[in-house]
């Protein structure tokens, strides 16, 4: 095995132990990029349905994005439908 291979298992196993302890970690067999963002969209939102149902809100953001906490406020505040999808 390259130093690649090696480091990429001790990350598989890092993560791995991560979710059994403290189980916040959600997973699926495809490479996180650019082109996979819609897959990774679909997956939180499967894995939502199934796993939340008394949950009201899921929000779904990255650090590259600034989330106005005083509109989301207003808008979970004034929401009356449920299963609200918002996107931009």
């Amino acid at each position: 095995m390259n130093f690649t291979s090696n480091f990429l298992m001790l990350i598989q196993s890092n993560l791995t132990q991560e979710s059994q302890t403290y189980g916040d970690i959600l997973q699926e067999s495809f490479l996180d990029s650019y082109a996979n963002l819609t897959l990774k969209s679909v997956m939180l939102l499967k894995w939502f349905s199934r796993e939340c149902n008394k949950i009201p809100y899921v929000l779904k953001t990255d650090d590259d994005m600034y989330i106005n906490l005083k509109q989301l406020f207003q808008l979970t505040v004034a929401n009356k439908k449920p299963n609200l999808l918002v996107s931009h």
